[in-house]
């Protein structure tokens, strides 16, 4: 397993997408979460749970997408969005 690690290094080299440009629902979710981006263009999602592990990646080719999540066991995830160059992270949570 891996540790805590109060020393960690967080990447800021990517800016984020656009302020208040990412909608994320329902949080917390029981099946599935709604992605909407307020701009044109696309994304690459990455839905990652607390060890860092990617459990679900996609292409979202348009400016909404349904993400399935009923699989998953109920915790925290990190949701990574990065488009037009830009980087955004939301914490969701799937609950059973």
């Amino acid at each position: 397993g891996q540790a805590y690690n109060p020393d960690c290094v967080v990447d800021t080299h990517h800016p984020p997408v656009q302020s208040g440009a990412l909608r994320v629902w329902p949080n917390p979710a029981r099946d599935a979460l709604f992605v909407r981006l307020e701009h044109e263009g696309g994304a690459q999602i990455r839905l990652s749970d607390v060890f860092g592990k990617i459990v679900l990646e996609e292409n979202m080719p348009g400016m909404e997408t349904l993400l399935t999540v009923s699989s998953l066991p109920a915790g925290v995830y990190s949701l990574e969005i990065t488009a037009n160059g830009g980087k955004q992270v939301a914490l969701v949570s799937v609950i059973r």
